[in-house]
């Protein structure tokens, strides 16, 4: 526990703005002190709950049930570079080892700016209650589903049955037991390439467990040529489409050099000419079977409305415009008696 002194705010900024430039002259030697860090809380200091832990006394048994994302990771490791570390990772204690429950990017990003401690705060709990208090408490965040499934494996290896992962996590069994199939199912390459990041986890399920069901080692070949290289679900998906009609020699093309092959497919999309004459014949072919709808609805001697007459000038002037346009586009054309005649 360390208790922070009131300050005037004139002293504040001063510490604060000698803080902001030492950081950037040297970011890798500078560790701050309690009086440099900066002051929220309208002026207040706050009592700080934690102690320092050495980094390299952490234990990151959990750091594989989150998918990677490299974009929050460059946004946090520029924060705690510019202003140090303003929330304390959680630890749980499990005989001699000190397992890092929340915050493994913190200390990324604290690793990453040459800082060898943390501020730490202790969970007195064991250390599957503690993974169970973090999810809830990360309720809001989106996750995927297998993200949710690799939470399941891992509290199952804790010791907790179907019946108690349900009632813990306030969910139904089947969704456990859906959840627990998808982590079962799925080929552990699979799960290294969306944890990494690579593949997004839609298209992880949709397009490369089927493929891997359908041909294991093409389907991992096919995650080796990918690497570190980031594709999105449409990439994913048109390799897929794209292995299921080549022949046997296509497919050893696109396993070994799935970036060239999606080169290729971009460029040839890029070549296509715009077909603009289908969605013209599917626009007129609705109007004409609203206008034949509308006749079957008009009823000799009823009632002539104000709302009808409007709607009818409406239809007549927008029909007018559609039959001009077709017009001046075929006028001089060889096939200009080929559009309807609208009268």
């Amino acid at each position: 526990m360390r208790e922070w002194r009131e300050s005037s705010p004139a002293t504040r900024k001063n510490r604060y703005e000698a803080n902001h430039r030492e950081l950037r002259r040297n970011p890798a030697d500078f560790t701050p002190t309690p009086a440099q860090e900066p002051i929220g809380n309208g002026g207040r200091r706050w009592q700080r709950d934690g102690v320092e832990i050495d980094l390299h006394q952490l234990e990151l048994r959990h750091e594989d049930l989150r998918i990677c994302d490299a974009d929050r990771r460059r946004r946090l490791i520029a924060s705690v570079a510019e202003i140090g570390q303003q929330v304390p990772v959680v630890i749980v204690h499990d005989a001699e080892h000190l397992v890092l429950i929340d915050g493994y990017l913190r200390v990324e990003a604290l690793r990453r700016i040459g800082r060898d401690t943390a501020l730490a705060t202790t969970w007195p709990v064991t250390e599957a209650e503690a993974l169970l208090h973090r999810h809830h408490l990360a309720g809001g965040a989106s996750r995927a589903a297998i993200e949710d499934g690799w939470l399941l494996s891992r509290l199952r290896w804790h010791g907790l049955s179907l019946d108690e992962l349900a009632h813990r996590l306030c969910r139904s069994k089947s969704w456990v037991s859906r959840r627990l199939a998808l982590v079962d199912d799925v080929a552990a390459s699979i799960q290294s390439a969306v944890r990494a990041g690579t593949v997004p986890p839609h298209a992880a399920m949709k397009y490369l467990v089927p493929l891997a069901r359908a041909n294991r080692p093409a389907c991992e070949q096919l995650l080796a040529a990918l690497g570190t290289t980031r594709v999105s679900s449409r990439d994913v998906a048109l390799l897929y489409d794209t292995w299921r009609r080549c022949d046997a020699a296509g497919r050893t093309q696109l396993v070994n050099a799935p970036l060239l092959v999606l080169r290729a497919l971009h460029a040839a999309e890029d070549d296509e000419p715009d077909d603009t004459v289908a969605p013209l014949v599917k626009d007129l072919t609705t109007i004409a079977a609203i206008a034949w709808r509308a006749r079957r609805r008009i009823h000799p001697g009823g009632a002539w409305t104000a709302d009808q007459t409007r709607a009818w000038q409406a239809a007549r002037d927008g029909f007018a415009a559609l039959q001009a346009a077709l017009e001046e586009e075929h006028a001089g054309s060889d096939h200009s008696n080929r559009h309807p005649d609208p009268a």
